[in-house]
């Protein structure tokens, strides 16, 4: 009796992280239509059945996207709340590009708010973390956007160069040259 209880728990459990992956991608879905509204029901579900079964890396997609709505909707603090706890999980799995992409959402933050010196300090975090994680495209990326946050807003023509100089010298490697050349095709 006991196997059959664990047997219809663990196909229940399947089931509930599907349909939590279902809620999920509707949530995006429905994002990507404006309907944040509706989306924020379905990461919710999506959420209380990742919560419900134990599904950790659905729970932190689910708080990526609430946090990316909260900052359109300019509530920062609550989208760096669920940010950092969206960025825990997705260091205890391992799952490094996806915390890589929280770590810059973390940045938009700051940068909503205007805090160029916090976002400048959390671009050096995620330099740091994409050096480690060998993400030469991150790399890349988070300097030329420090590069123009110290020209446009902090007026430090010194560290503009210096953070330019290196997003020249990263983005002249072959694969992330070959990546920056598409995205510009885009």
């Amino acid at each position: 009796m006991a196997l059959v209880s664990i047997l219809a728990f663990g196909c229940a459990g399947d089931y509930a992280r599907q349909q939590a992956k279902r809620y999920y991608h509707q949530g995006q879905a429905l994002v990507n239509r404006g309907e944040t509204e509706r989306a924020v029901k379905k990461f919710e579900k999506s959420m209380y059945l990742s919560e419900k079964t134990g599904f950790s890396a659905g729970i932190a997609h689910n708080l990526n996207e609430l946090a990316i709505i909260h900052t359109h909707r300019k509530e920062y603090e609550t989208a760096r709340s669920e940010l950092a706890r969206a960025l825990k999980i997705y260091r205890s799995l391992d799952m490094q590009p996806e915390a890589s992409k929280t770590m810059n959402n973390i940045v938009q933050t700051y940068l909503g708010e205007r805090r160029f010196e916090e976002a400048i300090e959390h671009y050096q975090m995620l330099i740091a973390w994409d050096e480690k994680t060998s993400n030469r495209l991150g790399m890349a990326l988070s300097y030329r956007n420090m590069a123009f946050i110290y020209e446009r807003q902090l007026g430090n023509l010194s560290k503009a160069r210096e953070a330019y100089e290196r997003y020249l010298e990263i983005s002249q490697e072959p694969e992330v040259n070959q990546y920056l050349q598409h995205l510009q095709e885009k």
